[in-house]
């Protein structure tokens, strides 16, 4: 009875039980951070393939740059000084918004609801082919990094 009650004593104090516990805890955080890292770099790996296509780095420097391909021509539409009530939002492009080609449809639209001259009407030395601006809006919201990885793409 004596020999079993001082192997109980010496195996509970002799394992050291809360280490073991405490390095399971530390392996199942130390692989959680692993997982999660291998998702992340799944994610940018297929970013990176993505900036490999040079049609994406194009759309990426027009959509977020404002870069124009050789031969198109940049416009920026400010408001008259004194500005009345009727134009009071022409010059003023939302943030994220794409840029309106001159003579494209969507020009003429805006044009139109500001009650401006019809399509057409001026001297017709706008010098646009009237089709949008190539690329366009991507329209999906990225995130800050994604952000990061096409700019540092682009100017690499």
């Amino acid at each position: 009875m004596v020999a079993s009650a001082f192997t109980a004593v010496v195996l509970v104090t002799g394992l050291p039980v809360h280490a073991l516990l405490q390095q399971r805890a530390d392996e199942a955080s130390t692989t959680a951070t692993v997982n999660r890292l291998v998702r992340q770099n799944r994610f940018l790996a297929s970013q990176a393939a993505a900036l490999s296509n040079p049609s994406t780095v194009r759309s990426l420097a027009h959509s977020e740059f404002d870069y124009i391909q050789p031969g198109q021509k940049a416009y920026d539409v400010v408001p008259p000084a004194g500005g009345s009530g009727s134009v009071a939002g022409i010059g003023h492009v939302q943030l994220g918004q794409p840029v309106v080609a001159p003579g494209s449809a969507a020009s003429a639209l805006a044009i139109g609801a500001l009650g401006g001259p019809s399509p057409g009407a001026g001297s017709g030395t706008g010098g646009s082919s009237g089709a949008p601006a190539p690329g366009g809006s991507s329209g999906s919201a990225r995130s800050f990094l994604a952000r990061l990885v096409h700019t540092l793409e682009f100017w690499s």
